[in-house]
């Protein structure tokens, strides 16, 4: 009877967080200091980045800030730590022309478009998600949703096409499934994040309705004498261009960083975000 009072529990809690989403970050608030070591590893890059160029050491907040601090190992610090192009150069599409509105663009991450216009927006984010677990070696878990429900995994997919499971491979698999793919389907990997105040880095914004968005939360500082947060958002467009950090056009002061505390909803130059579009793989 124990043994079954036990299982009941536990199903319980597993419906209760599956339905009402993360409540609370495991991220903790820490000093910023520059990093000087690479604990993370990004596999497109055939030489692997000086931690200069990461995220966290290029975007910096006001002295005497506090970081939200990812957990080793987690998505989240892999984004914190993303590398960054040297010198915020012009964001450019698959086919290497000019992407419009270049006034968006913050920082530029140092990770390609692919070769086809299928790495945008939300897909360009299921790419950062695959890679890191990829990096992770966690194969298993790259097993992701089409528009039809149907998932797809890499391993399996490897095998069917008689392809090892490298990076290569790794490319070719995220083109089919870009293919099938939509915000919607972004949604399907996602739980909702119950309390805006609860975001931390890899916490993803997604609008589903048409026109869909998907938004990246690539770092969040804290003030500890006020106590308000401060997050930074990565994002890609159509067509499929670099991935980038977008500035904040209503306070050229506080860009590229945004107020967490913004109410039931935020405007973006990607479009208008609901604070209950937050979502966490």
């Amino acid at each position: 009877m124990r043994h079954l009072l036990a299982f009941v529990i536990v199903v319980v809690m597993f419906l209760l967080v599956g339905c009402a989403g993360f409540k609370t970050s495991q991220a903790k608030l820490l000093p910023v200091e520059k990093v000087t070591t690479a604990a993370v590893r990004y596999p497109w890059l055939a030489v692997q980045p000086d931690p200069i160029t990461h995220n966290i050491n290029v975007i910096t907040p006001k002295a005497g800030y506090l970081r939200l601090t990812a957990n080793k190992g987690t998505f989240g610090e892999w984004v914190q730590h993303l590398p960054l192009k040297a010198g915020n150069p012009t964001v450019r599409t698959y086919d290497g022309m000019e992407a419009p509105n270049q006034w968006k663009h913050a920082q530029v991450v140092d990770i390609d478009a692919g070769k086809d216009n299928l790495q945008q927006s939300s897909n360009a984010i299921l790419r950062l998600r695959a890679e890191y677990l990829f990096a992770k070696d966690r194969l298993g878990q790259i097993n992701f949703p089409t528009k039809g429900g149907k998932r797809i995994d890499f391993r399996t997919w490897a095998k069917e096409k008689k392809l090892n499971t490298d990076h290569t491979a790794l490319i070719a698999y995220l083109n089919e499934v870009f293919a099938h793919a939509d915000a919607k389907t972004l949604a399907a990997m996602l739980k909702p994040v119950a309390d805006i105040h609860d975001m931390e880095p890899g916490d993803v914004m997604v609008k589903q309705a048409e026109p869909s968005y998907a938004l990246l939360i690539m770092d969040v500082v804290e003030d500890p004498a006020t106590k308000k947060r401060y997050f930074t958002l990565g994002t890609s467009h159509m067509p499929a261009q670099d991935f980038y950090v977008i500035i904040n056009p209503s306070d050229s002061a506080l860009s590229p960083w945004y107020p967490q505390a913004f109410g039931k909803s935020i405007g973006l130059p990607e479009g208008v975000f609901q604070a209950d579009e937050l979502m966490r793989f």
